[in-house]
């Protein structure tokens, strides 16, 4: 969807909207709560940019080049200090 396009920092980056949409048709196949999702591979960070706007603040990554971790980082940063309403 070219409106939503995304500032992509990292050569394989996928789409926010789409990792949230992965992670809600798996959250409603598994029924637990607690459940942690873990990225082994984490890159600029969409998967735990995806798990905090789905509310899901159990999630752990991992990246080796540290230009990624920074930017990681400043992305889930700027997530969390967004303003939820609902």
């Amino acid at each position: 969807n070219m409106k939503e396009k995304e500032v992509r920092y990292h050569p394989t980056q996928k789409p926010v909207v789409l990792m949230r949409r992965i992670l809600r048709d798996y959250f409603q196949m598994i029924d637990y709560p607690q459940l942690v999702v873990f990225d082994p591979f984490m890159g600029s960070g969409t998967t735990a940019v995806a798990c905090e706007k789905e509310g899901r603040k159990m999630w752990f990554g991992c990246e080796l080049e540290p230009k990624y971790v920074e930017i990681a980082n400043k992305r889930i940063e700027a997530e969390r200090a967004q303003l939820k309403l609902f």
